[in-house]
């Protein structure tokens, strides 16, 4: 089992670059799909790339997608938080323990505090994905 020291010994300080898809710079969504795939090898949908290359995966559909993810109350490690970010789009991060989790934004890869005033306002949900046990 993957702990919380080799998640943020893979990913804390990786570069942010918008849609970036391999180790060298990242997104958060790939952080998502990288993490989800490294610690439970799990394959997670590329929703924010496809939108831009044109092609989605045969038999996929974006409600059968969402209902791979069920709501939770209390997180626990790596489970998914979507946050709303200060233009109106969504932002996404992972869950480690203790109040922290970790995302791409700007400064790179970072582990940042849900009760952060800037975080905490905006937390929209906490997400589980279904069969992940």
């Amino acid at each position: 089992m993957i702990t919380e020291k080799e998640i943020r010994k893979r990913y804390l300080g990786i570069p942010y670059e918008h849609l970036g898809r391999d180790l060298s710079g990242i997104d958060c969504w790939f952080l998502i799909m990288d993490a989800y795939k490294y610690a439970k090898g799990v394959d997670i949908v590329d929703v924010n790339c496809y939108g831009n290359m044109g092609k989605m995966p045969e038999g996929f559909s974006i409600e059968n997608y969402y209902k791979n993810w069920r709501q939770h109350g209390a997180p626990v490690f790596l489970d998914l938080l979507i946050f709303k970010n200060s233009t109106g789009g969504l932002h996404a991060g992972l869950y480690l323990s203790r109040g922290e989790f970790i995302h791409a934004c700007r400064a790179g890869v970072v582990v940042s505090r849900i009760d952060d005033k800037r975080w905490g306002s905006t937390l929209i949900g906490i997400f589980r994905y279904e069969g992940i046990k």
